[in-house]
């Protein structure tokens, strides 16, 4: 497909078999060629580079696969007809590399005489298939399969298995359509029944990714029923049934700011939550539910019922600058320096009295660096603030601080701390180090958790691929160190300091993929009750998309959503 003005000028052709440039200055825009590769180590800018060949293929073909373009151009800034602005063509790149199912992206300006550009668009696909699962004993316990790309549409479509054993099977699907009626735009319909429990989800969001962006939305319900697991600082947990629901609805808007400097950002978020805690305490069973004789929670947790609308006020004032091999092995991934504050407050909805309360949130993002080494801090806070006591209800804290370094052309080093913190949370949960991405590996079976977790991670990783070689493959080592503090939360403990080591195999198929396999083998240094000798644990994430992950236990925590989602890049 290829969008192309009415009457291109007779010296089209041949000008078009010009050397590309780097930016653009303005010129008018003639035509839009879009190029899909499949996965390759050859980058979308190696292939760019060859203007001569690629101006003539275009010419005949106008692409390179029989897979849909239109996901493509929706998150193109540029049109044909319009004037050629370097920073759109700059956000136009950032904005499919943030796609999952795009390696690389470059987006060229091609001369074609007279004030005349056409743009041609080169896009290498991440390698699409998503497999995972789990082993119980030697027999598979759990399946996870799917695409980032089904149907050549960037659509995500993963199912997913796990055998019950004495409870129900449970499948799950989850779909997501980037490029949503031709917007820079998500629609994501997920469903799961667990063993014990599922849930759903449907949401249809378009992120403020660049600042050229005028508006960002998101529509979003959820609901989930799960039996929460406890730790009682005994070697078997217990669980407790809940059920939490969520809708939230929210634009934003961009207010003043030029290019080149800050902008504003003006918005409003209406919100709520409701969540409901069964009291009786269960112990989860290979034969069965068995009831457990423990009223700890026994009028605890009422049920949590909030509606909130509240004004957001942002402001950005960032930088991006594409790197590799900090987050991925040698993909190319997009960092942002600077600073972004965004403030939500608002009333309760429907509520008087002494139950009337605030929702409020910060989140703070900033950030120092280049290619060879890169500061960034992230901020989330949000709660509700009680208008007759002025006492924190539901309060969820995260804070994530990251220093990446290149020590020389192979090695990467890698620092993170990471603090996480609960108060008065509406539902029965807890921090422990048994989270993926805040806790400590081969502290999974342990039988402590708080309210408060304090961790940080030394990483330094080698690669020892060459660029021409199919995959990348680098080795790493790894030392962690982290502590819990009791909290408010129920059975929270305050524990030792801990520690885990270890070494890491890493992967990327193919050479240049955002996506790191990893197979790590952590040992806790300091081992208590339940704990492991020894702990292997598989992965495959792309972190190239993710400005501060938090950890999965946190964002659990949080009952209602803030504006987190909306500022995106």
């Amino acid at each position: 497909m290829i969008d192309t003005l009415p009457s291109p000028p007779p010296p089209a052709v041949a000008s078009a078999l010009a050397p590309s440039v780097t930016a653009c200055h303005g010129e008018i825009i003639t035509r839009i060629d879009v190029y899909r590769y499949a996965p390759s180590r050859r980058t979308a800018r190696t292939r760019a580079q060859s203007a001569g060949e690629a101006a003539t293929d275009s010419m005949q073909r106008g692409q390179r696969l029989d897979s849909d373009t239109d996901v493509v151009r929706a998150y193109l800034r540029l049109r044909v007809g319009r004037p050629c602005i370097e920073q759109d063509r700059a956000d136009s790149e950032r904005m499919l590399r943030a796609q999952r199912f795009i390696a690389s992206a470059a987006v060229t300006p091609i001369p074609m005489g007279e004030g005349r550009v056409r743009i041609r668009v080169d896009v290498v696909n991440e390698f699409e298939l998503v497999i995972g699962g789990g082993l119980r004993g030697l027999s598979l316990d759990e399946l996870r399969l799917g695409t980032l790309d089904y149907a050549g549409k960037g659509r995500t479509v993963i199912g997913s298995l796990k055998r019950g054993g004495e409870y129900r099977d449970g499948v799950g699907l989850t779909i997501a359509q980037p490029g949503f009626l031709g917007r820079p735009a998500t629609l994501t319909v997920a469903a799961a029944q667990d063993p014990l429990g599922g849930g759903a989800r449907v949401t249809l969001f378009q992120p403020l990714v660049a600042d050229g962006q005028r508006v960002a939305f998101i529509l979003n319900v959820d609901t989930d029923t799960d039996y929460q697991r406890l730790m009682r600082g005994e070697p078997d947990p217990v669980a407790v049934r809940t059920e939490h629901s969520t809708y939230q609805a929210g634009v934003l808007r961009r207010i003043g700011g030029v290019r080149g400097r800050a902008i504003g950002l003006l918005g409003v978020i209406v919100a709520g939550a409701l969540a409901t805690t069964d009291e009786n305490l269960v112990e989860i069973a290979e034969s069965g539910l068995l009831p457990v004789n423990d009223t700890t929670l026994f009028g605890r947790f009422p049920t949590y019922r909030a509606n909130h609308v509240a004004g957001v006020v942002a402001l950005r004032g960032l930088r991006f600058r594409t790197v590799s091999r900090f987050d991925a092995l040698r993909a190319e991934q997009d960092i942002a320096t600077g600073a972004e504050l965004t403030l939500t407050a608002g009333p309760s909805l429907g509520t008087d009295g002494p139950n009337r309360d605030e929702f409020m949130a910060i989140n703070l993002y900033a950030a120092r660096g280049g290619a060879a080494s890169f500061t960034s801090l992230g901020v989330r806070f949000d709660g509700r603030k009680r208008t007759s006591t002025r006492e924190w209800l539901a309060a969820v804290g995260n804070l994530r601080l990251a220093r990446y370094r290149h020590i020389d052309t192979t090695r990467t080093r890698q620092i993170t701390i990471s603090a996480s913190a609960l108060q008065s949370i509406g539902l029965p949960m807890q921090l422990s180090m048994a989270d993926v991405e805040g806790g400590l590996i081969g502290y999974a079976n342990s039988t402590l958790a708080g309210g408060r977790r304090l961790t940080a991670r030394f990483e330094e990783r080698k690669l020892v691929s060459r660029e021409s070689f199919w995959a990348d493959i680098a080795v790493g080592t790894f030392f962690d160190v982290g502590r819990i503090w009791r909290g408010d939360v129920p059975y929270g403990q305050t524990g030792p300091v801990m520690a885990s080591a270890g070494f890491s195999l890493q992967a990327a198929y193919p050479s240049g993929g955002k996506r790191l396999y990893r197979v790590d083998l952590g040992v806790p240094v300091r081992r208590g009750p339940g704990d492991a000798a020894f702990m292997v644990r598989f992965s495959a994430t792309d972190r190239t998309i993710a400005r501060m992950p938090e950890p999965r236990d946190v964002m659990r925590s949080r009952l209602e959503a803030g504006p987190a989602s909306l500022l995106r890049w």
